[in-house]
């Protein structure tokens, strides 16, 4: 039932936003007249047509392990001497 009363929101908000192009009115003045709030006017012009789909449920990690070695950091002199494009950027080191 949610849906329904959320479309029919949705329909209304279409349908004052097109009025509002059509009036040549400025959006303040056309809120002003019909007792709307500018600000609800432009959230619903904003408001994406379209529903965004659901996030997937699992998700890749944005990074990679380097190294599990305690102590592995930048600089500090472990991990065998080995340098990774991740812990210096091109130019750094």
């Amino acid at each position: 039932m949610r849906r329904s009363t959320e479309g029919k929101k949705a329909e209304l908000w279409r349908v004052r936003i097109r009025e509002a192009a059509r009036s040549g009115l400025s959006v303040r003045e056309f809120c002003r007249r019909r007792n709307l709030r500018e600000c609800q006017f432009y959230w619903w012009q904003r408001k994406p047509k379209e529903p965004r789909p659901a996030p997937a449920l699992e998700t890749r990690a944005s990074f990679a392990l380097v190294s599990e070695e305690a102590g592995a950091g930048c600089g500090s002199g472990t991990g065998a001497g080995r340098r990774t494009p991740a812990a210096h950027p091109p130019g750094r080191g």
